[in-house]
């Protein structure tokens, strides 16, 4: 189970067992990070980012570890949901002041 609280300020993306002990940090950086969303519980989350300038989906290991930029897109990217099989990302695009929802296949989704 995640969770987004504002513990230092700003957004960051924490980690919890169902009975909500074994609390940990799977995000800290100053920028937003936010929305993680999981095909299945103990796989790998994928959440939204400001951290390289514009907003962008990223991936990681259940651990918050090895952090990828899954989009690398020039508009902001926003709320990824992951298709169950794992193998297409559904997310929001603002680009040109509009705002879209399309799926995007990657290969480092698989």
């Amino acid at each position: 189970m995640t969770f987004m609280p504002t513990r230092d300020g700003k957004f960051d993306i924490y980690s919890m067992d169902r009975k909500g002990d074994n609390i940990f940090t799977l995000t800290n950086h100053l920028e937003l990070d936010y929305f993680a969303s999981y095909t299945e519980p103990g796989s790998s989350p994928y959440f939204y980012s400001k951290k390289e300038g514009n907003i962008e989906i990223y991936s990681m290991d259940a651990k918050g570890q090895n952090k990828l930029n899954v989009t690398k897109h020039p508009a902001d990217d926003y709320l990824a949901q992951i298709s169950p099989d794992g193998k297409q990302i559904h997310l929001k695009t603002f680009e040109k002041r509009r705002l879209t929802l399309h799926p995007k296949r990657d290969e480092t989704l698989t």
